[in-house]
């Protein structure tokens, strides 16, 4: 995790292990002055939960996270922002780096069955306690006519949107300009992962996918009538996994009688056959 500063209190730095105490005592690993600051004001640690704030002692200014007033505990993520006394701290990935997804019109395997649920749970803002489901595109903007208002004073009228197929949750600037945040880092366009929060017109989302995994998608071969679109690949009725070892059966039907075409060697064969078991039949009646 790298911790910013966005008006300059503190040199950026990086954390990823241990604890990291934050205070006005110089002998705090990241010391800062501000008014109502405690000497040990509070405390990061890394834990296998994640990045764990707590709040050391009481009294001073509140510890806020995302808008939100802490009072002991609280599991941050990147992209957070926490404020202590009035110094903002932002919370960033290490890795700013994002693929950029392929053009629209390029894959559009749009998601259908029983695909796993994707979800943008909102986390601060006016999307606070409310979830959007992404199904297929969700449109960001100020407009009415968007999938996910936003305040006009933060948001274009057409902002983004994020789309969902087989091969990725894509985030896709409506203009040049229009910028997101993922985990800290602006974005006008990007290729997103579970877990990643957004930060779109002063509003917060996290993406919930659980069990989704994005699917490897060849495009069909070239042909001079192609469209360039990729194959549509449909979920809700997967053939059994026994179908591609089944041979394929013939609809014909013989020509002819049956017994008819029976030939010679196998009449001469059932008579025999029948010959002994009568035979054995006889035998067995006298004994």
């Amino acid at each position: 995790m790298r911790l910013t500063f966005p008006n300059g209190e503190h040199e950026p730095l990086t954390f990823d292990q241990g604890e990291l105490l934050i205070g006005s005592d110089p002998a705090c690993a990241v010391a800062l002055k501000a008014d109502g600051l405690k000497a040990m004001h509070v405390v990061l640690a890394i834990d296998p939960r994640g990045l764990v704030l707590s709040v050391l002692g009481t009294g001073g200014p509140p510890t806020v996270v995302n808008g939100r007033v802490v009072a002991e505990l609280a599991l941050l993520r990147a992209g957070d922002t926490l404020t202590v006394a009035s110094i903002d701290i932002a919370l960033k990935s290490n890795d700013g780096n994002r693929e950029t997804p392929p053009a629209r019109d390029v894959t559009r395997e749009t998601v259908s069955g029983s695909y796993p649920r994707v979800l943008l749970r909102g986390l601060s803002g006016d999307w606070s306690g409310r979830a959007a489901h992404l199904r297929d595109t969700l449109r960001f903007g100020s407009d009415p006519d968007c999938d996910v208002d936003l305040p006009p004073e933060h948001a274009a009228a057409h902002h983004c949107s994020i789309d969902l197929d087989l091969a990725g949750i894509f985030l896709r600037a409506a203009a040049a300009g229009n910028r997101v945040e993922v985990n800290g880092h602006e974005f006008e366009s990007a290729i997103l992962k579970p877990n990643d929060q957004i930060l779109i017109g002063g509003q917060r989302f996290l993406i919930e996918a659980p069990g989704y995994r994005p699917v490897s998608i060849t495009p069909l071969p070239s042909n001079p009538n192609s469209t360039g679109v990729m194959r549509r690949i449909e979920l809700e009725s997967p053939p059994p996994l026994n179908a591609l070892d089944t041979p394929a059966v013939s609809n014909t039907a013989p020509s002819g009688d049956f017994i008819s075409e029976m030939p010679d060697w196998l009449w001469f064969s059932l008579i025999g056959l029948i010959a002994i078991c009568s035979g054995v039949l006889v035998w067995y009646l006298r004994s």
